[in-house]
């Protein structure tokens, strides 16, 4: 095989090698990305309960007056 068709084998494999690691890092930002994101609609579930809760205590308190 002459070099040239290694040399270009390598070049190739190293060009793909650099988009993989790029796909990875945008992969890797979609997941934090996704990450945060659940965290903020887990928090803000527990907001919204703890609202709900504080309406229906206060109903019941008004109907025990």
């Amino acid at each position: 095989m002459p070099n040239g068709v290694v040399i270009d084998g390598y070049d190739r494999l190293a060009a793909s090698l650099s988009r993989l690691e790029r796909s990875m890092a945008t992969l890797n930002a979609s997941v934090e990305t996704a990450s945060a994101t659940c965290h903020n609609l887990d928090s803000l579930t527990r907001l919204f309960a703890t609202l709900f809760e504080a309406v229906a205590n206060d109903h019941k308190a008004r109907q025990r007056k």
